[in-house]
């Protein structure tokens, strides 16, 4: 047993069973204890790591915030490090495996009414089921016909039928359609129906869906498109433009700090002082909340599809334009601005 296999035995059976199915799902040849278990070995490390960012401040962001309290700084900056550091790993992790489970997901539910299609009318020709589930998967299925086949050989192999099947909902356990359809299949089985009519109805039925939740895409692509181009176009480029104002302020202030105007002069007692926000504070507080309003943007963008994956193509894509357009636009306001500073 390696170190992963005993850090993920350590884990509740739940969540064992969850990485389980996720690796499962994804058709990958990892355990996903050993997934799981690698998960806790980076939780450790980012550990580690959280706490030496905190306390040598390597990257200055106490330094910029002002911050000399050291229990302060070691409290609050090993939480935040390391909700990043493991939030990124973890967030890798699942990402991988959310991506390669939606693809066999996409793939099996194209496929699947064609499938059903031709193993009813293997049925109808007389062929026993596992026969004709066999026979159905084409090549041109791809992995949807590898992964049958691979549990239809256990069915030839002395297997009951209606386990094989469940095994094989089970390698595609993220398509709902696809469980459902085993389910009423093994269901037929068991009460005598006529398989060969439910197959073909089913396969009508889940024409309709698709086609169904095609129509709901194109309804709320608006939505997306606003939700989108505000969180990665308009919010970063107004911090910019906030952080640029800030440090014009910053500069003009500091050159009459502790300047008091006459009694005359708006009733007197006026003395101008630098801004207590820096801009080294509202740069970090920047990215701060762009990096937090795209976690839950792209959780409101994906929440119409059914695709798990979609939530983190989503956060990568946020995160990627918007930190782009927010470091871009400083470089230009730089240019702009450069001579009044």
């Amino acid at each position: 047993m390696g170190l992963l296999y005993i850090l993920g035995k350590h884990l509740p059976e739940k969540v064992q069973r969850e990485w389980e199915l996720r690796v499962r799902a994804a058709g990958s040849n990892w355990d996903g204890v050993d997934v799981a278990g690698g998960l806790v070995l980076w939780a450790i490390i980012s550990l580690i790591i959280a706490f030496a960012l905190a306390y040598t401040d390597i990257l200055g962001v106490f330094k910029a915030l002002n911050i000399e309290n050291q229990i302060v700084r070691l409290f609050t900056g090993t939480v935040v490090y390391f909700a990043v550091l493991f939030f990124a790993g973890y967030a890798f992790v699942l990402g991988i495996l959310e991506y390669k489970a939606d693809r066999r997901k996409q793939l099996i539910e194209r496929y699947l009414p064609d499938l059903l299609i031709l193993i009813a009318s293997n049925l109808r020709s007389g062929m026993p089921l596992d026969q004709a589930i066999w026979a159905a998967a084409r090549p041109e299925f791809g992995i949807v016909s590898e992964a049958i086949k691979q549990r239809i050989k256990e069915a030839f192999g002395g297997k009951p039928i209606e386990e094989a099947l469940n095994d094989l909902a089970e390698d595609f356990n993220t398509s709902l359609i696809f469980k459902r359809t085993i389910r009423m299949i093994t269901e037929a089985i068991k009460t005598g129906s006529e398989l060969s009519t439910v197959l073909e109805r089913t396969a009508d039925e889940i024409r309709d869906i698709q086609q169904y939740k095609e129509e709901m895409k194109t309804n709320i692509m608006v939505y997306k498109m606003f939700i989108f181009f505000a969180t990665a176009l308009g919010m970063p480029f107004l911090y910019a433009v906030s952080m640029k104002i800030i440090e014009v302020l910053y500069s003009a202030f500091k050159q009459v700090e502790g300047i008091t105007l006459p009694e005359q002069l708006l009733g007197g007692g006026l003395t101008f002082s630098i801004p207590r926000i820096s801009e080294e504070a509202f740069f970090y507080f920047s990215l701060l909340s762009i990096f937090i309003t795209a976690l839950f943007s792209a959780r409101i963008i994906a929440a119409g599809e059914s695709s798990k994956s979609a939530y983190f193509r989503y956060l990568i894509g946020l995160w990627l334009v918007a930190f782009a357009v927010f470091f871009i636009s400083n470089a230009l306001l730089d240019i702009l601005f450069k001579q009044l500073l």
